[in-house]
């Protein structure tokens, strides 16, 4: 889709996320305040990102375990282009260069939670299938074992 918002408020209007955004707009209009105006359009852009930055991760996920199609990125490197660099922001799920822009990108992230760079790293690597949750398990438990 070429714009991607015209088609969640054609396609997916009944969704939870996608309504609240459309009554947002409503309510916008409504106001005559400039002040909530600005204030109504900033919390419809960010929630508008986060709908956009959840189904780009959902793509990007079948991706990578499909091995096969393009991720879609908010910014790709000039250069060679390595998918091992790539993975997502544990809270607002937008696809960036983690090792290097993780701690700028905590800056103007949408969402409201932080996470450190070792979590969104750890998270990313469980995602794209290099770390089986249950093998942590396992070695978590045998590292307790040992230590007694």
């Amino acid at each position: 889709m070429t714009n991607i918002q015209k088609h969640l408020e054609n396609q997916h209007k009944r969704q939870k996320d996608v309504a609240e955004i459309i009554k947002l707009k409503k309510d916008k209009d409504l106001v005559l305040d400039i002040n909530i105006k600005k204030q109504l359009k900033t919390k419809i852009n960010i929630q508008q990102c986060m709908i956009r930055n959840k189904g780009d991760h959902l793509h990007n996920t079948r991706v990578l375990k499909m091995k096969r199609g393009e991720l879609l990125l908010s910014r790709r490197r000039q250069g060679d282009f390595n998918s091992d660099c790539y993975g997502s922001c544990p809270q607002c799920l937008e696809w960036i260069i983690l090792r290097d822009n993780y701690s700028q990108h905590k800056k103007t992230c949408p969402s409201d939670g932080q996470s450190s760079l070792s979590d969104a790293l750890v998270q990313n690597l469980i995602i794209k299938g290099n770390i089986q949750v249950s093998q942590c398990k396992e070695k978590f438990f045998q590292s307790c074992i040992m230590m007694k």
